[in-house]
């Protein structure tokens, strides 16, 4: 997501009115509209496909104790393949690629808590709402009525991974979406990933706005 918004930055820049918005606006505003152009234009094919085609997202009901389950269960394995494959990078030496640190998210809104708030908003709420409606909700369900379950969560995953443009954690990423298409195939409601997504990107931002006050004190 970091990338694809510097991306907005660059193109507005190169239409002359970036510098000229972010000058006349506070910057955390400004990262908060680049990131809506971006969720915009996410979600443009799902809400096509949702009128033409009356596709199913997924919207299924599921008990609140089977949703928080998964998301635990979830949780629990990527921490655990991440450690595996970190103490296998660390016992013999090996540099992984595609298995780098992440670019901060947090900074670019800002170090005050206003611009935190702005934030948490966007990378706690926004992105994973709009992320998983379109990679699991469409398409996943698409890539389902051709493939078999694996293949369609390896491809998913591999598309989430990506599109997200940080190629120096295109394996966490990818591990992260094998997760969340198992939880949606094994629940069968968007709420799952959607649950686990947010909650990913919580513990991802009280980290970081944790090194943020360390690093002011």
């Amino acid at each position: 997501i970091t990338i694809s918004v510097a991306l907005l930055n660059i193109i507005l820049a190169g239409l002359g009115v970036g510098e000229l918005i972010n000058e006349s606006t506070n910057q955390s505003l400004y990262i908060l509209g680049l990131f809506i152009i971006q969720e915009a234009i996410l979600i443009a094919p799902v809400l096509y496909y949702l009128k033409k085609k009356n596709i199913d997202l997924g919207f299924k009901k599921q008990s609140i104790k089977k949703i928080i389950l998964y998301v635990l269960a979830g949780f629990f394995g990527f921490i655990l393949i991440n450690g595996i494959i970190q103490y296998v990078s660390l016992t013999y030496n090996i540099q992984i690629p595609g298995y780098g640190d992440q670019a901060a998210r947090v900074t670019l809104f800002g170090d005050d808590p206003y611009s935190m708030i702005i934030a948490a908003f966007v990378l706690v709420i926004l992105a994973p709402l709009v992320e998983e409606l379109l990679f699991r909700g469409l398409i996943f369900n698409q890539l389902r009525q051709r493939y078999s379950s694996w293949a369609t969560i390896v491809i998913s995953a591999a598309i989430f991974a990506g599109f997200h443009l940080e190629f120096q954690v295109f394996i966490p990423l990818f591990i992260l979406g094998l997760i969340i298409g198992k939880i949606y195939d094994k629940t069968g409601t968007i709420w799952t990933p959607i649950a686990f997504h947010m909650f990913n990107n919580l513990l991802a931002y009280i980290e970081e706005v944790y090194s943020i006050s360390q690093a002011i004190s």
